[in-house]
């Protein structure tokens, strides 16, 4: 058989095994989606900060790591190298010049990942500088999960919302800390983060604190004004219901409520164009001040 008819015999057994997998797909409506698989990745390091001799012992969190994988900071390879779990690392922090370096993986099998602006190097670390929060807003009962950006942030960090400190606090790098609000009067507050070696830094105004609309007031400048249209009293998923409405909320998770999601995307209303910023926002607050019936 010459090359060109082994090729187009393989070619045919290929076309025909796509073909039999397509109409194998469930439902028979072409082919199946594919989960997406979950990709090798830094969530976490510990310290964030070293002096420029190095020599620490440098702990990395994250997933799919695997026996055998290099760690590197900036250009330089760390040493002593452990594989500890397919979700931990550590290895011994080289010596490095004073600045800011990404810390990176590799495993075994050619797949890597970066954490930018990993850890600081520097004999005198300047103080943190915070430039945001994400969310920049949050009910008043608090309770919030945020996630504040800057630089320079140290393990060991803490952070205060006025004068109220914010809990679950994780340096997950030089640049971010994550931490859930506490509870407090609605209005804007300064954010402070501190670092270990007390140096700090504010960012006035950098949250706000809002009263989360009653279902009642909810109902009436949102659901009725904007939903009912499609969503009415009398059959399937109503909006003028707190029964209905709350089959479609799970409370204290907007991200995991339909009734959230769907105006968020803009997917909903289906007619009279999306939802105002602010209107959005009575949603969100509102399931995350637990979506109470009042």
């Amino acid at each position: 058989m010459t090359t060109y008819m082994k090729l187009s015999v393989k070619l045919a057994s290929i076309i025909s095994l796509l073909v039999t997998v397509t109409a194998c797909a469930p439902g028979g409506g072409g082919v199946a989606a594919v989960p997406v698989a979950p990709t090798l990745q830094i969530t976490s390091v510990s310290p964030t900060s070293s002096p420029t001799a190095g020599g620490a012992t440098l702990t990395v969190r994250g997933i799919l790591f695997q026996s055998g994988l290099s760690i590197m900071i900036g250009a330089t390879f760390c040493g002593s190298t452990s594989f500890i779990s397919a979700t931990e690392a550590t290895c011994l922090l080289p010596a490095k010049s004073s600045g800011t370096y990404s810390i990176s993986i590799t495993n075994p099998d050619g797949g890597s990942t970066t954490l930018t602006g990993g850890i600081i190097y520097g004999d005198v670390l300047g103080p943190p500088m915070v430039s945001g929060v994400a969310p920049t807003t949050g009910s008043t009962s608090g309770n919030t999960a945020v996630t504040i950006s800057g630089t320079q942030f140290q393990t060991g960090a803490t952070v205060l919302f006025d004068s109220n400190s914010c809990t679950s606090v994780t340096v997950v790098s030089a640049n971010s800390i994550t931490c859930i609000t506490p509870a407090h009067a609605a209005g804007a507050v300064t954010v402070t983060v501190t670092n270990p070696d007390a140096q700090t830094n504010t960012l006035s105004s950098g949250y706000t604190y809002v009263t989360p609309p009653t279902y009642t007031s909810l109902k009436a400048d949102v659901l009725t004004t904007r939903c009912a249209s499609c969503h009415g009293s009398s059959g399937g998923f109503s909006t003028q219901t707190y029964s209905s409405i709350i089959t479609r909320v799970t409370p204290g998770n907007p991200s995991a409520s339909l009734l959230y999601t769907r105006v968020a995307n803009d997917s909903m209303p289906a007619s009279g164009g999306p939802l105002t910023a602010a209107q959005k926002q009575k949603i969100y607050d509102w399931i995350m001040d637990g979506a109470p019936n009042n």
